[in-house]
């Protein structure tokens, strides 16, 4: 009988015995020189009854799967919740994108688009592009964004009301079509928003200089467009003022 045996609770065995790692759940011993470990594959979730000898072990890796808590929370947080958002999307996808605390449709924080982004000729495309984005993150297909845009009729009547069609759903399916295209291809893709989001640049790449804007005076000639004012000075007058 195997007085101290190589293995325990807990560990994860690896190597040519099995197709994939597995985990020990159980070990007792059942000879002089063997014992019967029940391990549960870590890939197929199945469990069986595997009889090892002193011999087999040596063909094996054996790895400690002792907690260490030294990963990133926030990974795992990420992960948790795009797990929930999946399980809850093969239900109904509008569920899915309901029970989301990332919210996917930026057109709902009005407060930071007006703030940040004025002009809405200037908001639409970078709105659009998140919720491209969002629908990628959580690998919604393109059938199935057509289906969920379909779901707000405000922003549909809108749409049709002032441009005669619905453009932010023809919008995101475009730059969803986009984006794919650069998933499938490995080219960079063009971001539409022009002038681009984010500070202003010169044409080599690097940070450009804003101009002088004290509070109280008009906005200058070649302040950018798409750079919200100036915070309101000691006086509490706006830069925009």
């Amino acid at each position: 009988m195997i007085d101290n045996p190589p293995i325990h609770e807990g560990q994860l065995l690896a190597g040519s015995l099995f197709n994939e790692p597995m985990k020990v759940v159980t070990v007792s011993a059942s000879g002089p020189d063997t014992l019967v470990a029940g391990l549960v594959g870590t890939q197929s979730e199945r469990f069986r009854d595997v009889t090892l000898t002193c011999q087999d072990f040596d063909s094996l890796t054996v790895h400690n799967s002792a907690f260490t808590y030294e990963g990133d929370g926030l990974l795992l947080r990420l992960g948790l919740q795009a797990y929930s958002l999946g399980s809850a999307y093969k239900s109904d996808p509008y569920f899915g994108i309901s029970i989301s605390r990332v919210d996917p449709l930026r057109r709902q924080l009005e407060a930071i688009g007006d703030y940040l982004l004025k002009l809405p000729r200037v908001r639409s495309l970078p709105r659009c592009e998140l919720d491209a984005a969002y629908f990628h993150l959580y690998s919604i297909e393109r059938d199935d964004v057509d289906y969920i845009m379909e779901i707000f009729p405000i922003v549909k009547r809108k749409d049709i009301q002032e441009h005669g069609t619905y453009r932010t759903k023809e919008t995101i399916l475009q730059i969803h079509d986009a984006m794919q295209r650069a998933i499938n291809t490995g080219e960079p893709y063009q971001s539409l928003p022009d002038p681009p989001p984010g500070p202003p640049t010169n044409p080599d790449g690097t940070f450009a200089s804003l101009p002088t804007w004290r509070p109280g005076d008009p906005r200058p000639t070649d302040w950018p467009p798409h750079i919200h004012p100036p915070k309101l000075s000691d006086s509490g007058v706006d830069g925009d003022a």
